[in-house]
Order: structure tokens, then sequence, then C-alpha cells
């Protein structure tokens, strides 16, 4: 397979993504599997098939070259699955993006035991994926791999087949010719229902062959457990990430500490927006942003939204100790240099792109020969899509004035929400949060909504930094 371009290079493990394709077993994975009933009545589409060979699907693009469904814990391959579940949703005449419910109930089908998993901070950045709001409803679209699914498909003629009722076994025929098996176990789930009522139980997956054998003294992993957030923060103190893309600045993330919680302060340069940026951050676990209006320029406050979703008891985690981490790929470690202070390498692995002339492109990595910390990392080097991250560490960080409210006393928003599920049901939530009395906090659920200030729902809701402590109510009831 051939790819002349990576997908804005500058995205940290979505290379990762939009190579990372496979194919199945009995019935192909392009098309909707049949079936036909005992009775001999027209084919239907069996309830164990429909609702578990999207997902076999997909595992089988994101776990191809890993060596066992633990892999999913980490957040790129996690998002890469769901967005070839999305691929497979498209190509079978669905939509060409997910919901804020589609995920949730997918990270659970995928990990039933886990709580969820943020995508990629880099993901968005880069663009690989895009999140947007439409109607009240959160849209989750996966750039480029519509593209990839079909040609992989095309080539690796993906095969599906049901085992002894619980399992479905992928069938994917290399490029060499040889046959990767794949069995994926799944049990129902009652109390998840809807679209994904199966659950992962278990996976066996094919053994993997590594192209270039491991040059290092030292492993992935290690790298990875160097550079995992806490362990920087507790050499460094702070962390800087100065990324470009063909060789202009696009942003900046800065790391810290404030009040024991880990924060992060960023920056995204467009000269689009008003002041010419965007400001982000986080602390602890809530994210938020600068607000901007373009009726009102002046007008900027912090808002973060607050998600109710229809698995009330799973929570999201940022996995702000994988912030750093996250940028160093699987795969074998080669052209090791030793620079004195600093050691330069490369990350090989069979899904990577590929240049015009088929020869994989590497990504190249600069870390501390002490502390094996990243110093650098380069996507497409050489390339007009080179993109680069500069880390720096120790120095005195900008935080953008985005952490002032912290220190202040913090206000209590409750949010009520009344809203109804498919049935027709009353689903009721409520919850309070404490969050800076310059900061909006927003409720935003799995459907059309309208919000107010009181429960007759008369009084509409609109934002101000003098509010104090509030309640917000929430419902889908128009009109």
């Amino acid at each position: 397979m051939k790819r002349t371009r990576i997908i804005l290079a500058l995205i940290i493990c979505a290379s990762l993504a939009l190579s990372c394709l496979a194919a199945c077993g009995k019935k192909p994975a392009g098309n909707e599997p049949e079936s036909t009933s005992q009775t001999g009545a027209a084919p239907q589409v069996n309830d164990f098939e429909k609702s578990t060979f999207g997902i076999s699907t997909a595992l089988s693009f994101g776990l191809r070259f890993f060596e066992d469904s633990s892999y999913l814990e980490n957040s790129s391959v996690l998002w890469n699955t769901l967005g070839w579940y999305c691929a497979y949703q498209q190509e079978n005449g669905g939509k060409d993006y997910l919901t804020r419910t589609q995920t949730d109930a997918l990270q659970h089908a995928l990990l039933p035991n886990h709580a969820n998993i943020s995508a990629p901070e880099n993901w968005i950045n880069g663009g690989s994926l895009i999140i947007s709001e439409t109607d009240g409803e959160t849209r989750y679209s996966f750039p480029g791999f519509s593209e990839d699914f079909k040609t992989m498909t095309d080539t690796l003629n993906p095969q599906l087949s049901v085992i002894d009722g619980n399992y479905v076994k992928v069938i994917l025929t290399a490029e060499d010719g040889k046959k990767e098996e794949y069995v994926f176990g799944f049990k129902k789930d009652d109390a998840i229902g809807g679209e994904f009522p199966y659950i992962l139980s278990n996976a066996e997956l094919p053994e993997v062959q590594t192209a270039v054998e491991n040059e290092a003294d030292f492993t992935v992993d290690e790298l990875k457990e160097a550079n995992s957030l806490s362990n920087l923060l507790d050499v460094y103190k702070t962390v800087s990430i100065s990324c470009s893309y063909a060789g202009k600045e696009f942003g900046v993330q800065n790391f810290f500490k404030k009040n024991g919680e880990i924060c992060v302060a960023g920056v995204n340069y467009d000269e689009g927006l008003p002041g010419g940026a965007s400001y982000y951050g986080t602390y602890g676990s809530r994210e938020f942003s600068l607000a901007h209006f373009e009726d009102d320029p002046e007008k900027t406050y912090l808002t973060s939204s607050e998600y109710i979703s229809l698995y009330p008891d799973y929570s999201d985690e940022y996995y702000l100790n994988e912030r750093i981490s996250q940028y160093i790929d699987f795969g074998s470690i080669a052209a090791v240099k030793d620079n004195g202070d600093t050691y330069s390498f490369e990350i090989y692995n069979d899904y990577y792109s590929t240049d015009e002339f088929g020869v994989q492109i590497p990504v190249k990595y600069v870390v501390d020969k002490g502390t094996l910390a990243l110093r650098s990392v380069t996507w497409s080097a050489g390339t007009e899509d080179e993109s680069v991250n500069v880390f720096t560490y120790g120095g005195k960080v900008d935080d953008y004035g985005l952490f002032d409210g912290w220190d202040r006393p913090l206000r209590t928003v409750r949010v009520v929400a009344e809203l109804h599920d498919e049935n027709g049901n009353t689903v009721d939530f409520s919850k309070s949060y404490e969050v800076p009395d310059n900061m909006e906090l927003y409720p935003v659920t799995y459907k059309v909504t309208n919000l107010y200030f009181n429960k007759g729902w008369t009084k509409p809701y609109k934002y101000s930094d003098k509010l104090g402590d509030y309640t917000i109510y929430v419902t889908d009831v128009m009109g």
C-alpha cells in the first residue's frame, strides 16, 4: 500500500490511525451481514451479527500489529478503533460521524470495566478527529478513515463468521498472501441495551511479526514510563511543548502543578480568531477553554462542557499522565545514535505510512540520555508535511491567566435534568459541581435540549460571571 502523505502530520499518533487498516471471515466487512431464518423466510440480519460484526471489524483494524487487546487502554489505539467503526458504519449506509452516545456505548462495549478514555488531544489539534456540536448533539468525525477503509478492504479481503454463537472470527489476507485470524468473544449486557447490547469478553490475536529488531538498550515501554507526566513533573516541575508544522509554530502546551493538581495551559495560533489565538486548559479532570464571541470580541470567559451521559455510572478520565508518553509510538527502535547528552533514534512499525515509492517514513525522536525524557519528535521528516514538537523542562511557563479563578473561592453549579429515552421514559439527573467564579459550566446531553434558570422552564438560561452559585435546569421537552 502506498500513501504520498500523512494527513496533517502534526498529529502525534494519528499516523498510527490513518494507515493501520485491515479487514475481515466468511462475510465481507464492507457489507451488513445477512442470515436466513429457520423458517425459510426472507433474509434477515441476525441480532448477534448486527451487533458485533462492526465492532469486530473495527477491532481487527485497530489491533492489527498489536500483541493483545490490553492496548485498547491506550487512547490512540482506542480512538483508532472507534474511527474504524465509524468508517464501517458509513460504508454500510450509516452516518459519517459518531454521536456522544455512540462513543460512550462503544467504549463500554470495548472496555466494559474501564472508565471512558478521552480522545488524544493531538488528534483534535491535528485534524484527525473533528468534534462538533450540531442541534445540541456532540458529533465525532474521523477524516481520512473512510477512504482508507475502502482501500484496505479491497486489498485484504476481510471475511467474518460466527463461531458457537458467542464468537466472531475475522480473517484478513495479508499483503504476502498469509491469513491473519482474529477471534473476538462477546457476551450480552442487558444493562446497556440499544445499539451495542454485546460487550467484548476476550480476544485472540495473531502473532505479530516485527519488521525491525529493537536496536537500543531501552524499550518503548521504558520510554513511555519515563515520559509519564507524573514522572516528568516530579523530576523537572514544568514541561513545555512547542508544536510546529511546515516550519511554522502553531501552538504551545505548558504542564505544571497548581494546588497539587496537574494543569495544562495551551494556546493554538489562528489568525482568524480574536487576538489571533485560542486558549485552553485542564485543571485536574476539568477541561475548559476561553470562549470568544464574533458579535462582541471583547466578551470572553472560560467555559467547560459537562456531559450528561446515557450511562452516568461511567465517567471520563482525561489520562493526563499519558499526555507526553502518547507521543511515543509503538514499534521497533532503530538507527540509534549517541549524541553525548542525548540519544536520537527512529521508531518503525508495519502500519506506518509510506512515501510514493513505498518506503516507510519513521518517526524521529531525540531523548535525554539520563532520564529518557523527550527532547523532540519529528513526523514526516524532510517533507512538506514535516511536523516537529520540541520539549523543554524546568523553566517558567505561562498559564495565560487561565487559572486565576482557582485561587478564589469556588462557586457551586447544580445541574438538574429531565430527559426522555427512546421509549419516552423519563430519565432524571441531578449533580453539583464546583468551578471558578469566571467559568461557565455548560451541560451537554445526548439530545437536543433547552436550558433554564427555573424548574418550570420559563426563565431561559444566560450565563454571567456575576451569577454566584446557581442551578441550571435542562430538558428535552420543546415548546
